[in-house]
């Protein structure tokens, strides 16, 4: 598993790295893995393992109606 963007997997794959999965950021409101990454690991047949597919949790339960956060308290939560 790896966590790249598409310049760098073409790059490894090229090195003949056999690549079965790539570890990346994907939600309804970040979707850039579904652009170049995406076709990159299709033509060389790598799954992606999407993480971050509710923002952060903010897409959740928890934050409905709440007050914008004062202070963000990870990289998650900053996308």
């Amino acid at each position: 598993m790896i966590n790249f963007d598409a310049a760098h997997l073409r790059m490894v794959i090229k090195k003949g790295i056999k690549i079965v999965s790539s570890q990346v950021w994907f939600s309804l409101l970040d979707r850039r893995a579904a652009a170049d990454l995406s076709k990159v690991a299709e033509v060389h047949g790598a799954a992606f393992l999407a993480f971050g597919t509710l923002e952060g949790r903010f897409l959740s339960d928890k934050w409905v109606g709440a007050n914008e956060l004062a202070d963000i308290a990870n990289w998650s939560q900053m996308k």
